[in-house]
C-alpha cells in the first residue's frame, strides 16, 4: 500500500458520527475501519509514517498520545474532528 495513499471509510463510518469521551473511543472507530479493510497495524503504521506501536497505543487508547500524529492517522482513515460545545448550566 502507498503511504500517499488515503483509505476510504466504510459506508457506516461515512453515515455516522462517533462520539469520543474518552481515548479508547477514538482507539475503537479506527481498529474497527483498519480491520474492516484488513489492514494489518503495520501496514497502517506505514501508510501515516508513524511506528508500528503508536497505532497500537491509539488504539488501546493511550491517553497521553501525540495530538498532532493521531490526527495524522485519523485523517489518513478518512476521519474528520469536529468539536462541539455542549450547552452548560450557565450558558441557558
Amino acid at each position: 500500500m502507498r503511504p500517499d495513499k488515503k483509505i476510504k471509510p466504510s459506508n457506516q463510518a461515512r453515515k455516522a458520527f462517533v462520539e469520543v469521551l474518552k481515548p479508547l473511543d477514538l482507539g475503537t472507530a479506527l481498529k474497527s475501519v483498519r480491520e474492516e479493510k484488513k489492514i494489518s497495524q503495520a501496514d497502517a503504521a506505514a501508510l501515516c509514517n508513524v511506528g508500528t506501536r503508536f497505532i497500537s497505543d491509539l488504539e488501546n487508547g493511550k491517553a497521553t498520545i501525540q495530538l498532532g500524529l493521531a490526527l495524522k492517522v485519523l485523517s489518513a482513515f478518512g476521519f474528520t474532528l469536529v468539536l462541539k460545545k455542549k450547552r452548560l448550566i450557565d450558558d441557558e
